[in-house]
């Protein structure tokens, strides 16, 4: 049971961390994507510029696109991390 336990603690562990992280590594590729048009000054966004551009165009699901394959990743990476690391 405690085996479990351990594996369902990295698993929920891991949604957590992806939940709260994966908003800003989004924002992250948009910033370091951005492409300058020719005739405009060049200016990358800042993060809350373009937090607001993703919610406006997309709304709230935006800053989540593609997070199925990192909220699989880590859930099951850190679920057998505390699995096999768990002391008995």
């Amino acid at each position: 049971m405690t085996h479990l336990i351990d594996l369902l603690s990295g698993m929920l562990g891991g949604c957590s961390c992806v939940i709260v992280g994966h908003p800003l590594d989004s924002a992250k590729v948009i910033i370091q994507t951005y492409t300058v048009k020719k005739d405009v000054t060049f200016r990358t966004p800042g993060l809350f510029e373009t937090f607001r551009n993703v919610i406006s165009k997309n709304g709230y699901r935006g800053l989540y696109a593609g997070v199925t394959p990192a909220l699989a990743a880590n859930m099951t990476e850190n679920g057998f991390f505390f699995l096999l690391t768990a002391k008995p």
